[in-house]
């Protein structure tokens, strides 16, 4: 009960204000991700409730096709969870509730754990409070990564995993079969990790029962124990395995290789580790207090790629705890598996290339290499994600010296007190201006199922409008030319590479500022696309273009469907003519 009222009363704090404009206010990261996860709760209902379809294929992006998305991370626990929700809250208030209530479930999960291995109950509760407001949490927050915040389920797996190991308990393995699929139903990122875990798990168990005695009825329950983990595991993730499977072999997918310019713009440098992080992210207030955030700043801006992807920072409480158990041979044995948690996480969050203030070293020679060459892990793109690994290693790996030292009365706030204070970021600066709701969605919600065109078309996600054509589809329930997932399978393209007018006016990449030159070509095609696709809408979107664009576009579009017949500040739309 204390532990559970501290882990919310924390989780609070550390979102203050988003608990209290839930359904108002987004967090301050790049909007996309945020409108998208917003939209996959939305899409599970609608799919399941309203279409009556499987969820794995979307009939209303990208438009004609439609849209697999059997290698998208749909969140399916919070989603499901969602389904009954809606009918009381917005998939806005929702995705904001499951940020927040992410940080004490995670806590108490690990807290769980700690008692199982057995800590003492401040020991636990010190491990539990930091591994759930980590620093790698708490820039997944700042974003809205919904996907990785979820991690309470990692701690119940290791506890079946421990439980099992210590008293070899058929019930324990399934349920961490059970854990392990609802896991990778938050994240198939967060899954695959536990599927490095179980390999080595199962190799140090087959060891040690040869070692010991080679019985053959032992042979035979190890089997049955494995089989009904993996059974479990096959069963709940069936549904969303066997499509991602399916889509794997075909290869009908747009995949980015862990090439050296994907490593190192989704990797962690070497010097992360042990740097806070100061970037936008998360500027954390302790390192502010202590007057070394602009020394740090100073290193950290030889960061390649994402900052987000730096944000893997472990502590010095946590590193000073390694060093004490390494030293200490009586806990050494009982710190031995979460260290090597810790310490192997941390090596594959550094990627298949070795970067250490931005410098290359051991070019596609790292351990995170291996994992592109193995099935199912080719479509990792974010290495440093493992850090959530370390994490829990790390934090448990506290506990464990705090309960081999006497004086825990002193130790205890102290340990704790300094751990807030590295990890702790400055307050959250909530964002109401990043989309604008339409009063001409409603409209849309009310009359007719026809497919609207957005412009600029985006076919390719975060380039631009994808995102915010997402959280308007969450209100006019139409289909949508283009659309935004993780990863686009090859044949939604076809409509964009048959269209003059859509290649003409789909959104420019990054930084990529040349106007649209719609040709006579581009505009003879506009009147016979529309009516190819049965698209009855089109909205141009004004404050994603250019002023020029804006009129070049409006010039086209008028020219074959007349005056708008609606207008905001933030969009312009026009019906297409029925016949």
């Amino acid at each position: 009960m204390v532990a559970g009222t501290t882990h919310l009363v924390l989780g609070l704090a550390l979102t203050w204000p988003l608990p209290l404009h839930l359904s108002t206010h987004f967090l301050p990261g790049a909007r996309g991700d945020q409108l998208q996860f917003m939209w996959d709760i939305w899409w599970i209902r609608h799919a399941i409730v309203a279409l009556h379809e499987w969820p794995l294929f979307c009939s209303l992006q990208y438009h004609p096709t439609g849209v697999s998305l059997a290698l998208q991370d749909l969140e399916y626990f919070w989603s499901l969870v969602g389904v009954p929700l809606q009918s009381l809250g917005s998939p806005h208030t929702l995705l904001n509730l499951f940020l927040l209530m992410s940080f004490p479930l995670n806590g108490l999960a690990a807290y769980r754990l700690a008692r199982e291995i057995p800590l003492s109950r401040s020991a636990s509760w010190v491990a539990s409070v930091l591994f759930a407001f980590s620093p790698y949490f708490a820039g997944r927050l700042w974003v809205g990564h919904l996907m990785l915040l979820g991690a309470f389920f990692v701690p119940l797996f290791f506890l079946q995993v421990l439980r099992y190991v210590r008293q070899r308990s058929r019930g324990a393995a399934c349920l961490a079969g059970v854990y392990w699929a609802l896991t990778a139903w938050n994240s198939y990122y967060y899954g695959a990790g536990l599927a490095l875990v179980v390999a080595v798990v199962a190799a140090l168990v087959l060891r040690a029962e040869w070692l010991r005695a080679k019985n053959a009825r032992r042979w035979r329950e190890l089997t049955l124990d494995g089989a009904l983990l993996g059974g479990v595991l096959l069963v709940m993730m069936a549904p969303m395995l066997f499509p991602a499977i399916a889509q794997l072999a075909r290869g009908d997918y747009v995949n980015i290789p862990m090439d050296y310019h994907r490593a190192e713009f989704a990797s962690a440098d070497l010097t992360a580790l042990f740097l806070p992080d100061t970037t936008p992210i998360a500027e954390w207030w302790g390192w502010r207090l202590l007057g070394v955030r602009d020394w740090a700043k100073a290193l950290q801006a030889s960061y390649r790629g994402s900052p987000l992807e730096h944000t893997v920072y472990l502590g010095w409480v946590a590193w000073a705890a390694v060093g004490f158990v390494l030293v200490d041979a009586r806990r050494r044995a009982l710190a031995r598996p979460w260290l090597v948690l810790a310490l192997g996480a941390l090596v594959l969050s550094l990627g298949p290339t070795l970067f250490v203030l931005g410098h290359p070293f051991a070019s596609g020679l790292m351990p995170a290499r291996l994992l592109n060459e193995l099935p199912l892990f080719s479509i990792i793109r974010a290495p440093s994600r493992f850090a959530c690994f370390a994490a829990l290693g790390a934090a448990l790996t506290v506990g464990i010296a705090l309960d081999a030292v006497r004086r825990k009365r002193v130790l205890v706030p102290l340990v704790l007190g300094v751990g807030l204070l590295e990890f702790w970021p400055s307050p959250l600066v909530l964002n109401d201006g990043q989309i604008r709701h339409s009063a001409f969605y409603d409209q849309l919600a009310e009359r007719g199922s026809g497919a609207v065109l957005d412009i600029p078309v985006d076919y390719r996600g975060s380039r631009g409008g994808g995102d915010v054509y997402l959280y308007a589809q969450t209100i006019h329930h139409r289909p949508i030319v283009g659309g935004y997932v993780s990863r686009e399978p090859t044949y939604v393209f076809e409509p964009l590479e048959s269209s003059p007018y859509l290649r003409a006016v789909e959104q420019r990449a990054y930084r990529d500022d040349k106007e649209m030159v719609i040709d006579r070509a581009a505009a003879n095609d506009l009147g016979p696309m529309l009516r190819r696709f049965g698209i009855e809408t089109v909205i141009l979107h004004k404050d994603l273009m250019s002023a020029p664009d804006l009129d070049a576009v409006s010039a086209s579009v008028s020219r074959v469907l007349g005056a708008p017949t609606f207008e905001d500040a933030g969009i312009r739309a026009y019906a297409v003519p029925v016949g």
